[in-house]
């Protein structure tokens, strides 16, 4: 018991060095969806992602299992898309697997347009591979995606109406992880682990580009090779302790995620320069922000039917830092909950509900020996404040692997 006093002593000292600092909004390495960073339903699938991104406590667990490289690929405003029938037409190819480079050129640039004014996710994709070996985690992630953001005009963001008044960011990370889990305690009552995931994360990204720029490296890829781009690297730790009760049917669990998560970045000429870190200049630092967050849950590990049940408070202490900005706001907490219900059906299908910081997501799932196929659809926040504007998702997974 000691050892968990000393360790939470520890989590919450850095926490609050960390919250004193000051660290501004822009994010580390993550996966392009969260669905699978839930607590108490960690299984086949997920849990090499939910131990390295979210609490390396789980795998105190210990096992053994492998990831072969997976897809995941999200879309947004596609509802607002799909309104386009050239649009819907191409992306009933893709999903055929009937496309052509010209599906992909009008679905994305349909999600351009439906993108609206301001800050917005277009389109992202992440791959990786990755094992569990005992108490250890291990993975290689990659993610691609487009951003559309305003125009930044002598170091400002300029107001636009329409997407076509936008800059859009082509962006890629890359992050190398390793994980371990220890269990510290074990009783009839109480289990409690605690564990820890270092990244090295790559993060190249381009400056901002018009409408009519992207629109020409859609048809003309090699055209990207003139544009300038910066480029960088982090290595930050994160930090969980899970407590088990009631033969670990509850899971309470406290995070320290993205500690140290201070970028060296440098301008390079191309991405490619960028992406080698080869002849940069101008450097410069980009501190990605630190989160404490807080869950719950419930699952009674039924065979046939087994319904689980959480609740988690994620950036405990960047809520903190706005309402003692602004006061205490219930909208401003509606953006730190997530919570949700699924349910698994013989180990082999999950349905699912999610509240997911403000706005609903529903998903649905098969997963058989660790290979999954899943599909899910929500909406986020991208303005400034909670209401603001929703954008709603559409994301596609797909896992092959193997673990017992």
């Amino acid at each position: 018991m000691k050892k968990t006093v000393a360790f939470l002593m520890i989590l919450l000292s850095v926490a609050g060095t960390l919250i004193a600092s000051g660290i501004n909004d822009d994010g580390p390495y993550h996966g392009v969806t969260d669905n699978a960073f839930r607590p108490t339903t960690v299984n086949r699938t997920d849990a090499l992602e939910y131990g390295l991104f979210v609490n390396a406590a789980s795998f105190a667990k210990g096992g053994f299992g492998i990831e072969l490289p997976y897809l995941e690929s999200s879309s947004y405003n596609v509802a607002s898309a799909v309104k386009d029938k050239a649009v819907a037409q191409a992306l009933s190819n893709i999903t055929r697997f009937q496309t052509s480079r010209n599906d992909w050129i009008t679905y994305i640039l349909g999600l351009v347009m439906a993108s609206g004014a301001g800050y917005s996710n277009i389109i992202s994709a992440d791959i990786g591979t990755g094992a569990i070996i005992g108490n250890w985690g291990f993975a290689l992630d990659a993610k691609a995606g487009i951003q559309a953001m305003p125009t930044i005009v002598d170091g400002l963001p300029a107001q636009s109406a329409s997407p076509i008044g936008n800059g859009y960011v082509p962006m890629a990370d890359v992050a190398l992880s390793v994980g371990y889990g220890r269990r510290i305690l074990e009783s009839d009552k109480v289990n409690i682990d605690i564990g820890g995931a270092l990244h090295f994360e790559r993060k190249v990204y381009l400056h901002q580009i018009t409408l009519s720029v992207l629109s020409g490296f859609l048809d003309n890829p090699g055209a990207i090779d003139s544009v300038q781009a910066r480029g960088g690297f982090a290595v930050p730790l994160d930090l969980g302790i899970t407590m088990g009760l009631f033969g670990g049917k509850v899971e309470l669990s406290a995070m320290a995620d993205n500690i140290n998560g201070i970028y060296y970045m440098w301008d390079y000429a191309n991405y490619k320069d960028a992406l080698l870190m080869r002849g940069g200049s101008d450097s410069y630092t980009m501190k990605t922000p630190f989160e404490l967050s807080f869950a719950a849950g419930f699952n009674p590990g039924l065979s046939y039917v087994n319904p689980s049940v959480y609740v988690e408070f994620t950036g405990f202490n960047r809520y903190v830092e706005k309402c003692n900005e602004k006061g205490i706001s219930l909208r401003e907490l509606f953006r730190h909950i997530d919570a949700g219900l699924s349910l698994e059906i013989l180990d082999a299908f999950e349905l699912r509900a999610n509240y997911r910081y403000g706005y609903p997501e529903l998903g649905a799932a098969v997963d058989v020996f660790g290979n999954l196929v899943e599909l899910s659809y929500g909406f986020q926040e991208a303005g400034a404040e909670y209401g603001l504007k929703p954008v709603d998702h559409l994301t596609v997974r797909v896992r092959l692997g193997y673990s017992r």
